[in-house]
């Protein structure tokens, strides 16, 4: 298995099961994989592929 293919993995075996938290809602395997086959798509679309490298810059987490 790649990582590319966890977040449909596990939208296959339990779709409504928990994924991660967000801000707003908590969403379930199922949303999550949507997100990230429409993140991919728009990642495509401005010509990034296969074997290329992609860096995310994400806020640091809020401790409560």
């Amino acid at each position: 298995m790649q990582i590319a293919e966890l977040s449909d993995l596990r939208a296959r075996g339990d779709a409504d099961g928990p994924c991660l938290p967000h801000d707003v809602a908590i969403l379930d395997n199922a949303a999550f994989a949507r997100r990230v086959r429409r993140a991919a798509a728009a990642l495509r679309a401005r010509g990034v592929g296969t074997g290329d490298v992609v860096a995310l810059l994400l806020p640091p987490p809020r401790i409560s």
